[in-house]
């Protein structure tokens, strides 16, 4: 990440950081992120371990979130654990674009 990283939101960070393949890093950032945008990175970071029992939990924790609409389906755990490897892609950039755009 570049010299400026610690400007962005913690959120953007860890998004940025996950998206690099840093998901010790990301990990760390998100464990201090107490909103459901932190719950929602910490359960994909779980997720792509994976833990999937540890994905639930914070999956849990976000309640609802609008990148959940932008996805198109009904979100639910289940659906949340299995998803394919172009909905995860697709997860991850609507949150990170999300977290951008509210400030969060």
């Amino acid at each position: 990440m570049s010299p400026d990283a610690e400007s962005l939101t913690p959120a953007v960070r860890t998004g940025l950081l996950l998206s690099r393949g840093l998901w010790a890093e990301a990990h760390n950032v998100a464990q201090g992120l107490h909103t459901p945008a932190g719950s929602y990175w910490h359960a994909i970071i779980h997720r792509d371990e994976p833990d999937d029992c540890n994905a639930a939990y914070w999956f849990r924790k976000i309640g609802h979130h609008p990148v959940f609409e932008q996805m198109g389906v009904r979100w639910d755990v289940a659906a949340f654990t299995q998803a394919s490897p172009a909905q995860r892609e697709r997860e991850a950039q609507l949150l990170l674009d999300y977290c951008k755009r509210t400030g969060q």
